[in-house]
């Protein structure tokens, strides 16, 4: 048998844990794909990302598919749901957290002003004594694209957020994207 002793289990372990129960709660709409005649789909892997040095800064992306210098940026949102739970916590350390329903749509923007956006669901979760801070754990799903990225056809996956108190924050999107394929050429 497994125990711990001697120390509290890290804040974040137990916001982890927290989210992973509540993502269960989730759902994410899916996406009817339309087929078209004599084109078909091709997946690319989409992972992205990124850091914000403060809250007046723009959240500065990279990855693969969006290259270096893109940003991420709302549309609309985020809108927080009431409280779905709270945890309870061991004060000096870990003084609980408490978790709602998020939602938003956001957009990333490539150097280039190719975007695509997004509609990105999940849980919220604020410690309590730590002001401005909070972690999202969310899905995604692609709403579409612009410029380099007007053939997305679908997509989804995970985004997770994690903002400190100070302002700054990091983000890290994974999944995947659907795009157009025809004449044995896949555009993105």
């Amino acid at each position: 048998m497994n125990t711990i002793t001697g120390t509290l289990m890290q804040p974040r372990l137990v916001v982890l844990r927290c989210l992973l129960t509540l993502a269960a709660l989730v759902v994410v709409p899916g996406i009817p794909a339309q087929a078209q005649s004599g084109a078909a789909q091709s997946s690319i892997q989409f992972v992205v990302s990124g850091f914000q040095a403060n809250s007046s800064s723009p959240f500065l992306l990279q990855g693969d598919l969006v290259g270096e210098g893109a940003v991420w940026q709302h549309v609309a949102g985020p809108f927080l749901g009431g409280t779905l739970t709270v945890i309870s916590g061991a004060p000096p350390s870990f003084g609980g957290v408490g978790c709602r329903a998020e939602y938003s749509q956001d957009q990333i923007v490539a150097e280039d002003g190719s975007t695509l956006t997004f509609n990105v669901y999940g849980v919220h979760c604020e410690p309590y004594g730590s002001p401005g801070a909070h972690t999202t754990s969310a899905s995604y799903s692609l709403v579409g694209g612009t410029g380099r990225f007007k053939d997305a056809t679908l997509g989804g996956g995970t985004v997770s957020i994690d903002v400190h108190a100070d302002g700054s924050a990091t983000i890290h999107i994974g999944g995947f994207i659907a795009t157009h394929c025809s004449g044995g050429m896949c555009r993105i």
